[in-house]
C-alpha cells in the first residue's frame, strides 16, 4: 500500500444497516491484516457478517460462535473467520483488526436480572 493507494471496501449488510457501505482501511490496520495473515475476505465478512458493539465511538464489529452458526444456516462457511474483530473509526476508518476468541472479555457483563439476597 503505498501514500497514494488506499483500500476502499463497499459493504452491504444482509440485516442490518451501515455507515453508507464505505470502509476505507488505515494503515495501521494494512501492517496490521499483513503482518498476522488476515485476508481483505477476513475484513469484508467481518464487515458483513459481524456483530456491531460500541465502545466511546469505535464501532467494532465481531465474528463470534453465533454469527458464524447464523452465517452456516445460510449457507455460509465463516468458520475461519471465528473470532476476528474489525475496529472502525466514526468515519467509516478500519483502524485495526485482531483476533480474539473471547468475545465476553472484552465487554463488560451484562447487568443481571435476578434480584439479591434479603
Amino acid at each position: 500500500m503505498t501514500s497514494t493507494e488506499a483500500i476502499t471496501f463497499t459493504i452491504a449488510r444482509p440485516y442490518r444497516a451501515s455507515r453508507g457501505g464505505y470502509y476505507t482501511l488505515s494503515r495501521a490496520a494494512w501492517k496490521a491484516m499483513t503482518s498476522h495473515g488476515f485476508k481483505q475476505e477476513d475484513i469484508e465478512n467481518g464487515l458483513t457478517y459481524g456483530r456491531v458493539l460500541y465502545s466511546g465511538k469505535a464501532c467494532f464489529f465481531i465474528i463470534g460462535r453465533r454469527e458464524v452458526a447464523r452465517a452456516r444456516k445460510r449457507g455460509i462457511d465463516l468458520r475461519r473467520q471465528e473470532g476476528v474483530h474489525v475496529v472502525c473509526s466514526p468515519e467509516g476508518t478500519i483502524l485495526t483488526i485482531y483476533r480474539n476468541h473471547h468475545v465476553r472479555k472484552d465487554w463488560p457483563p451484562r447487568a443481571s436480572r435476578r434480584r439479591p439476597w434479603r
